[in-house]
């Protein structure tokens, strides 16, 4: 089974990362769960970015890279913010990278036979520029597009959720941790 770690939203450590980890690790994956901003966490995206605004980029990523030195070969799961924060972490060790709810921007280029993919909702508030197809082209990465729904749709304690989209995405994700 897959060694994962799970590097969460803009809003924090919340119960749908701890959800998420509870689930992957009843299908038997090791799953490292780090809290990047050290306790904060919030409910509505304004105050999310002003905890990532508080607690700085460098800091959100140095406690990614100690949680990933633990779990060098690990594969990234990101939700949202998470997704770039994987995307600083890769390394020709990674196997795969499992993006959810955003793609992380071309901060580097994966290693070469990184199996990744990628669910977000279509439109993407926060794809203003619309370059989630050319970010998926460039990765080579499987694509899943969740048509009219919110942007944190796998989430059940959030507005932007949605059942059955959240359903679907689930299960391919669970297929695709069940790769490694």
């Amino acid at each position: 089974m897959a060694q994962i770690l799970l590097l969460h939203s803009v809003l924090g450590l919340r119960p749908l990362e701890r959800d998420l980890a509870s689930r992957w690790q009843a299908r038997g994956h090791d799953v490292a769960l780090p809290d990047l901003y050290g306790g904060g966490f919030s409910d509505d995206y304004d105050t999310g970015f002003r905890l990532y605004e508080e607690t700085g980029s460098e800091m959100v990523t140095a406690r990614a890279r100690r949680a990933h030195a633990a779990a060098p070969g690990a594969v990234l799961v990101g939700i949202s913010m998470g997704t770039a924060v994987a995307a600083r972490l890769w390394t020709p060790q990674t196997p795969g990278a499992l993006m959810l709810c955003g793609v992380a921007p071309p901060i580097s280029a994966p290693p070469p036979g990184m199996a990744c993919a990628a669910h977000v909702a279509r439109p993407d508030p926060f794809d203003e520029d619309g370059d989630i197809d050319d970010w998926a082209e460039a990765l080579d990465a499987e694509l899943h597009l969740y048509a009219d729904i919110g942007h944190l749709f796998i989430d059940p304690n959030h507005p932007d959720h949605d059942a059955a989209a959240a359903e679907a995405c689930l299960a391919r994700a669970d297929a695709f941790l069940d790769r490694f």
